[in-house]
């Protein structure tokens, strides 16, 4: 697995499960908790895998191999049963199909990024090309968590994997309705923006 996107994922977790904390929200000051997410994302590879292991999570690159091998809803329901065993994991708390989900989501959106930036566009159209990647990526997920719920009753504990896959389809339409937000709204900037040029190529005219 790409180090870099291990490196990604595991500080999207962390931050997750900063922002998501009641405790922590009950412990420190707001100031102190954009500082804490200050620091998580400029921990290196070295550092922050360290920090899943101190935290519970052994083996995390083998394992996370094996969530890639046996699909959601083994992770989701402690495993296939008499074919995949327990390889459900949690990690800090969180379910490890949110881990799992990230990571399907970075390998489908990264490289329509990487043709987005590769693209001579202005700053609003490079940000909706990439919004635009960003609601394919969601997509992708959704339709695959979908699919993913029929394997349930296969797996050791199937309530825990409906229940696992039905929060992460919430919390991934929740994106998606968050991303189609931003997409219109840039739509309607781009529009604006193509208004003001034609009325002042318009009125460039007149004047010459």
């Amino acid at each position: 697995m790409d180090r870099k996107l291990m490196e990604e994922i595991c500080k999207e977790i962390l931050l997750d499960l900063v922002m998501d904390s009641e405790y922590i929200k009950e412990q420190l000051s707001f100031n102190e908790q954009v500082g804490l997410c200050s620091w998580i994302k400029e921990l290196s590879y070295e550092e922050v895998v360290p920090i899943i292991h101190e935290l519970g999570v052994r083996d995390f690159e083998s394992k996370f191999s094996k969530f890639i091998k046996y699909g959601m809803a083994a992770i989701a329901g402690g495993g296939i049963a008499l074919a995949v065993g327990t390889t459900a994991l949690v990690l800090l708390g969180a379910p490890a199909i949110g881990a799992f989900t990230l990571y399907l989501f970075r390998k489908s959106t990264d490289p329509c990024h990487q043709r987005c930036k590769g693209q001579k566009l202005p700053q609003t159209e490079k940000r909706l090309c990439k919004l635009d990647c960003k609601i394919k990526g969601v997509r992708i997920i959704l339709r695959d968590i979908k699919s993913e719920h029929a394997k349930c009753i296969k797996t050791a504990k199937p309530d825990n994997c409906e229940r696992g896959l039905t929060l992460q389809e919430i919390k991934w339409e929740k994106k998606l309705q968050e991303y189609t937000t931003e997409w219109q709204q840039l739509k309607e900037e781009l529009a604006a923006e193509e208004r003001a040029r034609a009325e002042k190529e318009k009125a460039k005219e007149a004047a010459g």
